[in-house]
C-alpha cells in the first residue's frame, strides 16, 4: 500500500464505531508487531504461513467478538 500500512488502515477503519472487525494477515510474526496490531484495533492476526489453517477460525472468532492470534 503506497500511502498507508496495515496498522494505519486498521486504525482508520476501527476508529469509526460501526467499523468492521479487522483480521490482519501478515508475514510478520514479531510479537511487538502483533501487539501493535491489537492496539491499532485489530481483533485477529493471522500469520501468512498459517493462513490456510487459521483464517477461517480467525474470522469466526472476531465475528463473535473474540480475539484471535495464530499460534506459534
Amino acid at each position: 500500500m503506497p500511502l498507508l500500512n496495515g496498522l494505519d488502515v486498521t486504525k482508520e477503519v476501527t476508529r469509526r464505531n460501526a467499523g468492521p472487525a479487522v483480521v490482519i494477515c501478515s508475514v510478520e510474526t514479531n510479537l511487538e508487531i502483533v501487539e501493535a496490531a491489537r492496539v491499532a484495533g485489530a481483533l485477529g492476526y493471522v500469520f501468512k504461513k498459517r493462513v490456510t489453517k487459521d483464517l477461517t477460525v480467525a474470522v469466526r472468532s472476531v465475528v463473535g467478538g473474540k480475539s484471535f492470534v495464530s499460534p506459534g
